[in-house]
């Protein structure tokens, strides 16, 4: 689905980064945590749609090695669940090496059929915790998430 758009300002707030993390990229070097908290706005449960997901990049940033910040790793996982309740608690999805671009994501697809086509597709996986925080504005009730990286 499309970039979800908060009526409280007129800045984008679809997408939450995390801050930048040195990874050495040493054979030994088996994990990248992050620890620390992430906010996004999710809609309110009457507007949520099956497709609607979280999308993970992870980004390598521009260094005298590279050129441009390139994605070097995806994962998307839903955000709703069969309820269309937002979903609450510790979740891990696989995630995917390159860029997301020429994957289909209807419905999830499109990292079961980069799994099947192999394993040099995994790049490893993503934990996650979800938390939600309910909040008013002017009268109506939306959602906002806390999500924190675990590694």
């Amino acid at each position: 689905g499309g970039k979800l758009k908060w009526s409280g300002s007129g800045t984008n707030h679809s997408v939450a980064r995390s801050r930048p993390k040195q990874h050495l990229g040493r054979f030994f070097d088996t994990g990248l945590g992050f620890e620390e908290h992430v906010f996004l706005l999710a809609p309110p449960r009457a507007d949520a749609r099956p497709g609607m997901s979280l999308q993970f990049e992870l980004v390598q940033c521009k260094s005298r090695l590279v050129n441009e910040d390139r994605c070097v790793g995806w994962a998307v996982f839903p955000l709703f669940g069969t309820q269309r309740q937002v979903l609450d608690g510790k979740f891990k999805t696989p995630m995917l090496r390159g860029t997301m671009e020429g994957w289909g994501l209807d419905r999830h697809k499109g990292t079961e059929l980069a799994l099947r086509q192999g394993l040099h597709n995994w790049a490893g996986n993503l934990y996650f915790r979800v938390s939600t925080l309910s909040r008013y504005v002017h009268g109506n009730k939306e959602r906002a998430l806390r999500l924190q990286h675990t590694s």
